[in-house]
């Protein structure tokens, strides 16, 4: 039996699938995914972008073609156009180009400033045929798979999410310190998945002292994985207790932060982030993510509390909210709510949310979001 033609649009979902297993290895770069086609249509072979530093997408689809002679008029899909430039590794568009290569289709067009519309325009001068990808149900998951890469390149700020783990009255935990567990076991493993795409995890200084988190992503294959933290402390309390958390147990203390405003000038081994105060005497969010920026912390993932989650709120400085819905009661009487620190007067300056879309994990409901401009 013949193998079975790819379509365009398979091969472009098939290149999505592939990307998808950078997350938590390859940032400050994109995840990007390469699938490619013979003459024909037929699966030659696919790649993704493994880890920072090391081969692109392109160059692990190429790797994997033994018999070079297959390559006469394929097609390439790629999620990322093409990279122009020598980085850390040399121009993926340079390799592409000496080959005998009838089309490449990139997904979305690469916004960094040594790149866009050049990796295209290399391979257009040599003759083969490069477009990008329409609009479209696919360019949604585009977009959304390079999101943090898209803003990070456009805006120059960090890109902001907030999780939560709520029961359907929006309660995350007990006013006693209880708060294990409200979602199941799914939630909680696809949470973990979430937290391995960002680079640092922010959470309070009562969340720390109350909890002690390790915030390490807790997978199959992630086991070297080591994300930074953020401790949101305005007077530094909680310093003198870093060294025997868990926190510094699995992770070296120069991966561990603390935000303060009036707290002490040193820590020994753990970095300080001496903020500046907003308006209302409060913590500055906007300085805070200047700040990691500066630190090359390109994205963050905001666990909490519930005084963690309102400043974020509060600041309009967020890009998506991930929340896990469990289908249980905890109740107002002793039930810890994660808004309880936010507010507004005025339903007319109420926060909206748009690109909804629900999954549902085991019992629980996973809702993605992304806040109204």
């Amino acid at each position: 039996m013949a193998e079975k033609i790819i379509s365009p649009s398979e091969a472009m979902s098939l290149a999505i699938s592939e990307a998808k297993k950078g997350h938590g290895w390859v940032s400050p770069n994109p995840v990007v995914g390469c699938v490619i086609l013979d003459s024909a249509g037929h699966l030659l072979s696919q790649g993704y972008h493994k880890k920072v530093g090391g081969p692109h997408a392109e160059i692990e689809a190429l790797r994997a073609i033994q018999d070079q002679t297959q390559l006469n008029g394929a097609q390439v899909f790629v999620t990322l156009e093409p990279c122009s430039h020598h980085g850390r590794t040399p121009p993926c568009a340079d390799a592409l180009s000496r080959l005998p290569l009838k089309e490449v289709t990139f997904g979305l067009l690469d916004p960094n400033p040594k790149v866009s519309g050049r990796g295209a325009a290399m391979l257009r001068a040599v003759g083969i045929k490069c477009t990008e990808w329409p609009a479209g149900a696919i360019k949604d998951e585009l977009n959304e798979l390079a999101e943090i890469f898209l803003y990070n390149q456009r805006e120059q700020k960090t890109f902001v999410s907030l999780k939560i783990a709520t029961s359907l009255d929006g309660r995350m935990g007990l006013k006693g310190g209880e708060s294990k567990w409200i979602t199941g076991e799914e939630a909680r493993e696809f949470s973990h998945l979430l937290r391995a795409q960002y680079d640092v995890v922010i959470i309070g200084k009562r969340t720390f002292l109350e909890d002690d988190p390790s915030l390490n992503v807790r997978l199959e294959g992630f086991e070297a994985h080591q994300n930074a933290v953020v401790i949101v402390d305005p007077r530094g309390e909680c310093i003198s207790k870093i060294a025997n958390s868990n926190l510094a147990k699995v992770r070296p203390l120069n991966k561990i932060f603390i935000a303060t405003l009036d707290g002490p000038s040193t820590a020994e081994g753990v970095q300080l982030l001496r903020v500046q105060k907003n308006a209302t005497g409060k913590m500055d969010i906007e300085h805070l993510l200047s700040l990691l920026w500066q630190n090359e912390l390109k994205s963050v993932f905001v666990e909490g509390g519930a005084h963690t989650f309102a400043g974020f709120l509060e600041s309009r400085l967020i890009q998506r909210l991930h929340l896990f819905l469990a289908p249980n009661l905890i109740g107002g009487a002793f039930g810890i709510s994660w808004t309880e620190h936010f507010g507004k007067e005025k339903l007319s300056d109420r926060l909206e949310f748009e690109k909804l879309s629900p999954v549902h994990l085991g019992r629980d409901l996973y809702l993605s979001l992304n806040l109204s401009k």
